[in-house]
């Protein structure tokens, strides 16, 4: 039997003290309430959003700031729900709470049960929205997102790749694009089975991910297949991201489901500015032709396009 998940905790502001009783209700029906002054409740939302917030008296001074900023949240897909409590049966004020931010807009003298029964029906509400922002979250990630290495996909990282070329003629910036082929993969799936090819694709993904900046895209576009696009990156800038995937994947061993498996992987290496690069898809097309050079090589090769093909040989 599945335990109940606990009840949102509520942050409470009453710096007047006009619903003293208020507290003590919502702990006896099993809500964590967290009372805090104005000077501390932003704060709180950085260490730990509340799942609802309540705020007794009219809504100025502090009480403007937290409709504020949950108004801001909300700009953010970020939904918490707010109920004002007032003292006052005053509809123009109750009108400007709401209008303010607030979803409800109470009487301190409402009766526990019917309290109890808003805030579940606000929480319900935040569930679904939540839900909802979960949702659109993960779509999002689907659309852009390899699903097994959790790498860009092939459609994302192509449109990503033309739009830095674009900016790169732009601005006059250098760009290196790099496609990293696995060596002798079939043969790990057809000898192995497909479960232990996942995890070394997963194994190396992280390793090309751990070898580059923030900045750099990486993207997982065949079965087999790696790109990698360095922004504001130089040829020898680019030739040391591909040696240091090369080496990490060469000096690796793969240790999958009780199986031991050595890789190596070829690099094809295109860059811009470079008068060879005239259409969207001219530093792709020159990065696969450098890669068909290395792989014709052998394997655990990094071929470059400048001008001509070149090979690289490490010095080592």
């Amino acid at each position: 039997m599945t335990e109940p998940s606990p009840l949102p905790r509520i942050l409470l502001m009453d710096t007047a003290a006009l619903f003293p009783g208020l507290q003590g209700t919502l702990a006896a029906h099993g809500y964590e309430v967290i009372h805090t002054d104005p000077v501390e409740v932003i704060g709180l939302f950085a260490v730990a959003p509340p799942g609802l917030v309540m705020l007794v008296g009219p809504p100025d001074g502090p009480a403007a700031d937290v409709l504020a900023y949950v108004r801001q949240l909300r700009e953010q897909d970020t939904f918490i729900p707010v109920i004002v409590f007032l003292k006052e049966a005053d509809v123009a004020l109750r009108v400007r709470s709401l209008r303010a931010g607030a979803d409800e807009c109470l009487d301190v003298s409402i009766v526990d049960e019917e309290l109890i029964a808003k805030i579940d029906a606000l929480l319900r509400i935040k569930g679904i929205q939540d839900r909802m922002h979960l949702s659109r979250q993960q779509l999002q990630r689907m659309s852009t997102n390899d699903a097994l290495t959790g790498l860009l996909n092939r459609r994302h990282f192509e449109g990503c790749v033309r739009v830095e070329l674009r900016r790169a003629k732009r601005y006059h910036d250098p760009l290196s694009l790099l496609l990293l082929d696995l060596d002798g993969f079939r043969q790990v799936n057809e000898g192995h089975g497909e479960d232990v090819g996942s995890e070394v694709l997963r194994t190396i993904a992280n390793m090309i991910t751990e070898a580059v900046r923030d900045v750099d895209l990486a993207a997982r576009l065949f079965a087999d297949t790696f790109g990698l696009l360095l922004p504001n990156t130089h040829l020898s800038g680019a030739l040391s991201v591909a040696e240091r995937v090369r080496k990490n994947v060469a000096s690796n061993t793969f240790e999958v489901l009780g199986t031991s498996i050595s890789m190596t992987v070829s690099v094809g290496i295109a860059f811009f500015p470079n008068k060879d690069v005239k259409a969207d898809d001219g530093l792709f097309r020159l990065a696969q032709e450098a890669l068909l050079q290395a792989r014709l090589q052998g394997p655990g090769r990094i071929g470059l396009f400048q001008g001509r093909h070149y090979v690289y040989q490490d010095v080592d």
